[in-house]
């Protein structure tokens, strides 16, 4: 769900703020991490949980604490806001602290995840289907089928947009730039979609014009910045030798697909250095 100011900011503070310097860095890069906001009037079209982490939104141009205040008092009135709030005191929900990783049934304490919510569960939102997608016995094209007979995507919002939001690519550019100069390689992935989800993306949404702009764009900072990045495409399955059924959903690889990713790139990240 990461939008270009969400990488850079992050970049920034990893690379500047804490002064790592890792040995690669890895960007899966999604089109609709550029993607014009939905609503910009609430944080200027800026995520809530990015503002709302003072070590990350020092790095935003307009973020301060009056201009994120504002920001704030604005969004308690806001829709979403009001529904969720309303919902909560129907529901006599309490406020109860965050579990802590060892505490949490989503992660192990390597990092390593542990649960996933099926996104299309008619209980909504609540069967962990990571193991079974983990087995390959979950199926995932036969849902997927259905959903798109159903054209019930969750997903598909995030393609349907005109063009590219100049002030992400531009922090998007401002990340290649950051990484370049702290010395830093810059490995971009453009992350697989399922077959069924790409067929309809490529049929009902800008996703190929976009994808196409965006490959260009990215050549053009590899031959602004010689070595500043490696890009590897793993759109199509057949770019690594994917599964189609080593998806959580149409977007998210399983630990499968991820392994063969890895693989395929690790001659261009090794070539590179």
């Amino acid at each position: 769900w990461g939008r270009a100011e969400d990488d850079y900011a992050i970049a920034k503070h990893l690379l500047d703020d804490l002064g790592e310097r890792p040995r690669l860095l890895i960007l899966g890069l999604d089109t609709w991490a550029l993607r014009p906001p939905r609503d910009p009037s609430v944080f200027r079209g800026m995520r809530r949980r990015l503002l709302n982490t003072p070590q990350l939104a020092r790095h935003i141009d307009w973020a301060n604490p009056v201009t994120v205040g504002w920001c704030r008092l604005k969004d308690c009135f806001s829709q979403q806001q009001l529904e969720t709030g309303f919902t909560l005191l129907r529901q006599g929900v309490e406020r109860a602290p965050y579990p802590t990783l060892a505490e949490s049934d989503y992660l192990a304490l390597d990092g390593t995840r542990l649960r996933y919510e099926d996104l299309y569960s008619p209980t909504g939102f609540r069967d962990n289907v990571f193991a079974p997608v983990e087995a390959g016995t979950y199926p995932i094209e036969e849902l997927l089928t259905k959903v798109r007979a159903e054209r019930n995507w969750f997903m598909l919002w995030n393609y349907d947009y005109p063009a590219f939001d100049p002030t992400r690519l531009d922090y998007l550019r401002r990340l290649v730039e950051l990484c370049h100069a702290r010395e830093v390689p810059l490995l971009v992935i453009l992350p697989p979609v399922q077959p069924i989800f790409l067929e309809v993306l490529e049929a009902e949404t800008p996703f190929p014009t976009h994808l196409t702009q965006l490959q260009a764009w990215l050549a053009e900072q590899e031959a602004r910045l010689p070595g500043a990045l490696v890009v590897a495409d793993m759109t199509r399955l057949e770019a690594f030798d994917g599964d189609p059924t080593g998806f959580f959903d149409e977007l998210h690889p399983a630990t499968r697909n991820c392994d063969k990713i890895l693989a395929r790139v690790r001659p261009l990240v090794e070539g590179a250095r």
